[in-house]
Parts: structure tokens; sequence; C-alpha cells
């Protein structure tokens, strides 16, 4: 069974007559947005995912209209779900989820959007945002690529792998930290060694731990 959602625009459409780009101009445009529209519904139901994780649940909440930009909506997802359904022999589901596992996932929260322009349409569709990698335990990331690194089928680049610092940043850390020591050892009294220790902010440099 599917399952979708859909949310209002915030704001009226403008009446047609305003609009005065050209019959031809706008069948291009029209049929662009056919096209992408159906690439998206394609790669989005290529997989079943509800089929290897019948319990799943999105989550979505905190649907709010952006006080800055008032055609664009916002809104949290965290979701949650176990991997014990078997997809379809031969889907893409199969190749991408596998055998079932048991393994349950939770996922961080992550800030989504959709912005609309003055006719209702959608014009740009954000998603996945991670707002909290230290929730979960799906290495800090959303989306497919926490739910598939949970499972152990992660995608072996970068992006698809919890946080790892680079080496700059590691010697970022490393500097911050031992100039804080330095000015805590040069304190002229205990008062203010106290104070520059109730201050300081240890950057951390290792790679997030998951359980």
């Amino acid at each position: 069974m599917k399952r979708s959602f859909c949310v209002k625009a915030p704001f009226r459409s403008r009446p047609r007559s305003s609009y005065s780009s050209p019959k031809s101009s706008w069948s291009q445009r029209r049929r662009r947005r056919s096209f992408l529209g159906t690439a998206f519904y394609g790669q989005r139901d290529a997989i079943d995912f509800f089929q290897s994780f019948p319990d799943a649940s999105a989550q979505f909440h905190n649907f709010r209209v952006d006080p800055f930009q008032p055609n664009r909506v916002w809104w949290t997802v965290r979701g949650n779900g176990t991997h014990t359904g078997r997809a379809l022999p031969g889907s893409d589901a199969e190749l991408v989820f596998g055998e079932p596992t048991g393994l349950q996932f939770e996922n961080p929260p992550q800030a989504c959007s959709l912005t609309f322009n003055d006719k209702g349409q959608v014009t740009k569709f954000t998603i996945g945002y991670v707002m909290d990698r230290m929730v979960g335990n799906t290495g800090g990331m959303g989306g497919f690529f926490g739910v598939l690194w949970r499972i152990g089928k992660g995608f072996p680049f970068s992006e698809g792998q919890p946080y790892a610092p680079s080496t700059g940043y590691w010697l970022f850390a490393q500097v911050n930290r031992l100039f804080a020591q330095l000015r805590i050892l040069l304190a002229k009294d205990e008062a203010e060694k106290r104070r520059l220790k109730e201050a300081m902010i240890d950057v951390p440099a290792g790679n997030l731990e998951v359980s």
C-alpha cells in the first residue's frame, strides 16, 4: 500500500490573465514540468520501501510556513521501522535491501520543505537535512543512506557512511584544545583558571559513535 501526504499552498494563486508568457513558452515549460514530475515519481516508486519495512513510519510533524519566505512550507521527519519484509524477487528493492535482517532503524530528525510558485505548484522539494546526527542509530544519516547503513548495506562512498572529520578539521580541533589549555596554564590566579575551564568549548575531533 502506498502512503502519501499533501500540503496546500499557503497563498492564493494569481488569475491566469496576469501571466503574459507566450503560448509556446508556456507549453514547453508544461512539458518539462510533466517530464520532471514523471521522473521524480518514477524514482520514488522504483523501490517498494514498505514491502521490506512493513511497520515503517515517517513520523511527519511540526508543519509550519516559513515566516521569511511565505511560499515555503517546512516540516520535520524522523522515521523508524524494522527490516522484516521480503522484497519481491528480482526487484530493485531485493537488490538494495537483500534478505530481511530483523534490524530496526531510527532516523535522526530531518528538515524538509516544499516551495510553491504563484500558481500553487511545487517548484522545489528538499528533504533529509539532518538536524541532530547524534539521535538515532543510523550513523547520523537520514533517508535511504541511514537505513541502508543500519542494515549493513551502506554505500561505499563517504556520503553513504557516518560522518568522519577531515584531517584539516582534526588539526583545527587539536590546536583549539592546545591553546585553551595554554590559556588556563598562564592564568594569573585560580579564579581566572576556574573561569576559563568553565568557558572552554572542547571541539570534538573524533568520529560519531553510534550504538
